[in-house]
Protein backbone atom coordinates (compact mmCIF):
# COMPACT_ATOMS: atom_id res chain seq x y z
CA UNK A 1 0.00 0.00 0.00
CA UNK A 2 1.34 3.44 -0.96
CA UNK A 3 2.32 5.47 2.14
CA UNK A 4 0.40 8.73 2.75
CA UNK A 5 1.88 12.21 2.48
CA UNK A 6 3.03 13.58 5.85
CA UNK A 7 3.42 17.16 7.05
CA UNK A 8 7.10 16.74 7.92
CA UNK A 9 8.32 14.40 5.15
CA UNK A 10 5.92 15.47 2.42
CA UNK A 11 5.64 12.81 -0.33
CA UNK A 12 8.93 11.15 0.63
CA UNK A 13 7.27 7.92 1.74
CA UNK A 14 5.19 7.50 -1.41
CA UNK A 15 8.11 8.55 -3.61
CA UNK A 16 10.41 5.89 -2.18
CA UNK A 17 7.57 3.36 -2.50
CA UNK A 18 7.19 4.12 -6.22
CA UNK A 19 10.93 3.79 -6.81
CA UNK A 20 10.86 0.41 -5.03
CA UNK A 21 7.93 -0.63 -7.22
CA UNK A 22 9.81 0.32 -10.40
CA UNK A 23 12.82 -1.70 -9.31
CA UNK A 24 10.72 -4.74 -8.48
CA UNK A 25 8.97 -4.71 -11.88
CA UNK A 26 12.23 -4.70 -13.87
CA UNK A 27 10.85 -2.02 -16.19
CA UNK A 28 13.99 0.05 -16.58
CA UNK A 29 16.79 -0.26 -19.08
CA UNK A 30 20.30 -0.17 -17.57
CA UNK A 31 21.27 3.53 -17.96
CA UNK A 32 17.87 4.64 -16.66
CA UNK A 33 17.86 2.04 -13.89
CA UNK A 34 21.25 3.25 -12.65
CA UNK A 35 19.98 6.84 -12.58
CA UNK A 36 16.90 5.81 -10.59
CA UNK A 37 19.06 3.79 -8.17
CA UNK A 38 21.26 6.83 -7.50
CA UNK A 39 18.18 9.01 -7.07
CA UNK A 40 16.78 6.58 -4.54
CA UNK A 41 20.06 6.59 -2.58
CA UNK A 42 19.98 10.40 -2.45
CA UNK A 43 16.38 10.40 -1.26
CA UNK A 44 17.03 7.80 1.44
CA UNK A 45 20.00 9.81 2.71
CA UNK A 46 18.06 13.04 2.92
CA UNK A 47 15.08 11.23 4.46
CA UNK A 48 17.20 10.45 7.53
CA UNK A 49 17.61 14.20 8.10
CA UNK A 50 13.87 14.78 7.68
CA UNK A 51 13.10 12.05 10.22
CA UNK A 52 15.52 13.56 12.74
CA UNK A 53 14.07 17.04 12.34
CA UNK A 54 10.49 15.76 12.50
CA UNK A 55 11.24 14.45 16.00
CA UNK A 56 12.15 17.95 17.23
CA UNK A 57 9.41 19.76 19.12
CA UNK A 58 10.11 23.19 17.66
CA UNK A 59 12.68 23.32 14.80
CA UNK A 60 14.13 26.78 14.21
CA UNK A 61 13.18 28.82 11.13
CA UNK A 62 16.26 27.76 9.18
CA UNK A 63 15.43 24.08 9.68
CA UNK A 64 11.80 24.67 8.78
CA UNK A 65 12.80 26.41 5.56
CA UNK A 66 15.17 23.56 4.67
CA UNK A 67 12.47 20.94 5.27
CA UNK A 68 10.04 22.91 3.09
CA UNK A 69 12.61 23.12 0.30
CA UNK A 70 13.24 19.36 0.42
CA UNK A 71 9.52 18.59 0.37
CA UNK A 72 9.11 20.76 -2.74
CA UNK A 73 11.94 18.90 -4.49
CA UNK A 74 10.28 15.60 -3.55
CA UNK A 75 6.95 16.79 -4.95
CA UNK A 76 8.67 17.75 -8.21
CA UNK A 77 10.42 14.38 -8.35
CA UNK A 78 7.22 12.45 -7.71
CA UNK A 79 5.33 14.49 -10.31
CA UNK A 80 8.01 13.81 -12.91
CA UNK A 81 7.96 10.07 -12.28
CA UNK A 82 4.16 10.06 -12.47
CA UNK A 83 4.31 12.11 -15.66
CA UNK A 84 6.57 9.54 -17.29
CA UNK A 85 3.89 6.89 -16.91
CA UNK A 86 0.99 9.21 -17.58
CA UNK A 87 2.47 10.22 -20.95
CA UNK A 88 3.04 6.55 -21.84
CA UNK A 89 6.77 7.00 -22.30
CA UNK A 90 8.56 3.69 -22.70
CA UNK A 91 11.01 3.36 -19.88
CA UNK A 92 11.80 -0.23 -20.70
CA UNK A 93 9.34 -3.04 -20.98
CA UNK A 94 5.64 -2.25 -21.30
CA UNK A 95 3.94 -1.52 -17.99
CA UNK A 96 2.52 1.25 -15.86
CA UNK A 97 2.58 1.77 -12.14
CA UNK A 98 -0.73 1.36 -10.31
CA UNK A 99 -2.73 4.31 -8.92
CA UNK A 100 -0.36 6.97 -10.25
CA UNK A 101 -1.85 10.46 -10.43
CA UNK A 102 -0.29 13.69 -11.64
CA UNK A 103 -1.51 17.23 -11.15
CA UNK A 104 1.29 19.10 -12.90
CA UNK A 105 4.65 18.77 -14.58
CA UNK A 106 7.32 20.49 -12.46
CA UNK A 107 8.04 23.93 -13.89
CA UNK A 108 11.75 23.46 -13.31
CA UNK A 109 11.95 20.48 -15.68
CA UNK A 110 11.96 20.43 -19.46
CA UNK A 111 9.27 17.94 -20.61
CA UNK A 112 11.49 16.08 -23.08
CA UNK A 113 12.00 12.34 -22.96
CA UNK A 114 15.63 12.48 -21.81
CA UNK A 115 15.06 10.64 -18.56
CA UNK A 116 18.68 10.33 -17.47
CA UNK A 117 19.23 14.08 -17.86
CA UNK A 118 16.10 14.97 -15.88
CA UNK A 119 16.94 12.59 -13.06
CA UNK A 120 20.43 14.09 -12.94
CA UNK A 121 18.91 17.55 -12.55
CA UNK A 122 16.67 16.41 -9.69
CA UNK A 123 19.60 14.70 -7.99
CA UNK A 124 21.62 17.91 -8.26
CA UNK A 125 18.89 19.83 -6.42
CA UNK A 126 18.71 17.16 -3.71
CA UNK A 127 22.48 17.08 -3.25
CA UNK A 128 22.64 20.86 -3.00
CA UNK A 129 19.95 20.82 -0.30
CA UNK A 130 21.75 18.01 1.53
CA UNK A 131 25.04 19.92 1.52
CA UNK A 132 23.38 23.05 2.91
CA UNK A 133 21.99 20.99 5.79
CA UNK A 134 25.56 20.07 6.75
CA UNK A 135 26.98 23.58 6.53
CA UNK A 136 27.73 25.68 9.59
CA UNK A 137 28.91 29.16 10.49
CA UNK A 138 30.72 29.44 13.81
CA UNK A 139 32.19 32.61 15.34
CA UNK A 140 34.83 32.27 18.05
CA UNK A 141 35.46 35.62 19.70
CA UNK A 142 38.62 36.76 21.46
CA UNK A 143 40.85 33.73 20.92
CA UNK A 144 44.21 34.15 22.62
CA UNK A 145 46.00 30.81 22.49
CA UNK A 146 46.88 28.47 19.61
CA UNK A 147 46.50 25.50 21.94
CA UNK A 148 42.83 26.38 22.44
CA UNK A 149 42.35 26.56 18.66
CA UNK A 150 44.01 23.16 18.17
CA UNK A 151 41.66 21.69 20.76
CA UNK A 152 38.53 23.24 19.23
CA UNK A 153 39.52 22.27 15.69
CA UNK A 154 39.25 18.58 16.52
CA UNK A 155 35.55 19.02 17.21
CA UNK A 156 34.75 20.21 13.67
CA UNK A 157 34.15 17.75 10.81
CA UNK A 158 36.45 17.77 7.80
CA UNK A 159 34.90 18.53 4.43
CA UNK A 160 34.33 21.06 1.69
CA UNK A 161 30.66 21.94 2.25
CA UNK A 162 31.33 25.71 2.25
CA UNK A 163 31.15 25.93 6.05
CA UNK A 164 32.94 28.82 7.75
CA UNK A 165 34.69 29.41 11.07
CA UNK A 166 35.39 33.05 11.95
CA UNK A 167 37.76 33.86 14.80
CA UNK A 168 38.71 37.18 16.36
CA UNK A 169 42.04 37.62 18.12
CA UNK A 170 44.65 40.21 19.04
CA UNK A 171 47.47 37.70 18.48
CA UNK A 172 49.20 37.50 15.10
CA UNK A 173 50.43 34.03 15.99
CA UNK A 174 46.86 32.87 16.62
CA UNK A 175 45.44 34.39 13.44
CA UNK A 176 48.08 32.75 11.23
CA UNK A 177 47.47 29.39 12.92
CA UNK A 178 43.68 29.62 12.49
CA UNK A 179 43.91 30.34 8.77
CA UNK A 180 46.62 27.79 8.00
CA UNK A 181 49.23 30.50 7.40
CA UNK A 182 47.09 32.02 4.64
CA UNK A 183 47.52 35.74 5.17
CA UNK A 184 44.86 36.51 2.54
CA UNK A 185 42.29 35.01 4.93
CA UNK A 186 43.11 37.60 7.62
CA UNK A 187 41.17 40.84 8.00
CA UNK A 188 43.03 43.26 10.24
CA UNK A 189 40.63 45.48 12.14
CA UNK A 190 41.79 48.98 12.95
CA UNK A 191 41.34 50.27 16.54
CA UNK A 192 38.47 52.62 17.23
CA UNK A 193 39.33 56.24 16.59
CA UNK A 194 39.24 58.74 19.44
CA UNK A 195 35.79 60.06 18.60
CA UNK A 196 34.15 56.62 18.51
CA UNK A 197 35.96 55.53 21.67
CA UNK A 198 34.71 58.63 23.49
CA UNK A 199 31.15 58.17 22.26
CA UNK A 200 31.08 54.58 23.59
CA UNK A 201 32.74 55.52 26.87
CA UNK A 202 30.61 58.56 27.69
CA UNK A 203 27.38 56.92 26.53
CA UNK A 204 28.05 54.00 28.86
CA UNK A 205 29.06 56.08 31.88
CA UNK A 206 27.00 59.26 31.66
CA UNK A 207 24.62 58.83 28.74
CA UNK A 208 26.56 61.33 26.59
CA UNK A 209 29.72 63.43 26.72
CA UNK A 210 27.68 66.57 27.43
CA UNK A 211 26.46 65.02 30.68
CA UNK A 212 29.96 64.31 32.00
CA UNK A 213 30.76 66.45 35.08
CA UNK A 214 33.66 68.82 34.51
CA UNK A 215 35.76 67.25 37.28
CA UNK A 216 35.81 63.90 35.41
CA UNK A 217 36.50 65.14 31.89
CA UNK A 218 40.30 65.24 31.95
CA UNK A 219 40.51 61.82 33.59
CA UNK A 220 37.96 60.46 31.11
CA UNK A 221 39.95 61.64 28.09
CA UNK A 222 43.12 60.12 29.47
CA UNK A 223 41.43 56.82 30.31
CA UNK A 224 39.94 56.62 26.80
CA UNK A 225 43.37 57.36 25.31
CA UNK A 226 44.99 54.60 27.33
CA UNK A 227 42.30 52.13 26.16
CA UNK A 228 43.90 52.57 22.75
CA UNK A 229 40.74 52.10 20.72
CA UNK A 230 40.34 48.52 21.98
CA UNK A 231 36.54 48.04 22.23
CA UNK A 232 36.76 45.45 25.00
CA UNK A 233 38.87 47.76 27.14
CA UNK A 234 36.63 50.79 26.57
CA UNK A 235 33.47 48.85 27.46
CA UNK A 236 34.94 47.16 30.55
CA UNK A 237 36.43 50.32 32.00
CA UNK A 238 33.27 52.31 31.27
CA UNK A 239 31.20 49.64 33.00
CA UNK A 240 33.47 49.86 36.05
CA UNK A 241 33.32 53.66 36.26
CA UNK A 242 29.53 53.69 35.91
CA UNK A 243 29.48 52.41 39.50
CA UNK A 244 32.05 55.02 40.65
CA UNK A 245 30.58 58.30 39.41
CA UNK A 246 30.89 60.05 42.78
CA UNK A 247 34.40 58.87 43.66
CA UNK A 248 37.08 60.91 41.88
CA UNK A 249 39.84 58.96 43.66
CA UNK A 250 38.63 55.77 41.93
CA UNK A 251 38.92 57.46 38.54
CA UNK A 252 42.49 58.48 39.33
CA UNK A 253 43.27 54.92 40.44
CA UNK A 254 41.89 53.45 37.20
CA UNK A 255 43.83 55.94 35.11
CA UNK A 256 47.12 55.06 36.86
CA UNK A 257 46.44 51.33 36.72
CA UNK A 258 45.93 51.19 32.96
CA UNK A 259 49.55 52.02 32.29
CA UNK A 260 50.48 52.73 28.67
CA UNK A 261 48.36 52.75 25.51
CA UNK A 262 46.71 49.34 25.02
CA UNK A 263 46.79 49.64 21.22
CA UNK A 264 50.58 49.43 21.49
CA UNK A 265 50.89 46.89 24.30
CA UNK A 266 47.77 44.76 23.85
CA UNK A 267 48.69 41.40 25.33
CA UNK A 268 46.94 38.82 27.44
CA UNK A 269 48.45 40.47 30.54
CA UNK A 270 47.31 43.92 29.42
CA UNK A 271 43.71 42.82 28.93
CA UNK A 272 43.82 40.80 32.13
CA UNK A 273 44.65 44.04 33.94
CA UNK A 274 41.49 45.61 32.49
CA UNK A 275 39.35 42.64 33.51
CA UNK A 276 40.84 42.61 36.99
CA UNK A 277 39.97 46.27 37.42
CA UNK A 278 36.39 45.48 36.45
CA UNK A 279 36.25 42.54 38.83
CA UNK A 280 37.71 44.48 41.74
CA UNK A 281 35.05 47.14 41.21
CA UNK A 282 32.19 44.69 41.70
CA UNK A 283 30.20 44.69 44.94
CA UNK A 284 31.44 42.05 47.36
CA UNK A 285 28.21 40.07 47.01
CA UNK A 286 28.87 39.55 43.27
CA UNK A 287 32.46 38.33 43.64
CA UNK A 288 33.10 34.60 43.73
Amino acid sequence: MEPPVSSSRGPMGSLLWKLDWLESQHLLRKPVRESFDLLKEDLEGIDTFLLELSDEDDPNLMKQYWMKEVREICYDTEDYIDWLFHSQLKIGSVGVAPRLKISRLPRTLNPRPNIVSQIKELRSRLQDASERHKRYLIVIDDLWDTAVWDFLLRAFPDGTQSSRIITTTRSENVDMTCCGNRSDYILKMEPLNDDDSRKIFFARVFGSENKCPQQFKDASYEIVRKCGGVPLAVIHIAGLLTRQQEKSEEWDYVERSLGSNLSITTTYKGMRKVINLSYNGLPQCLKT
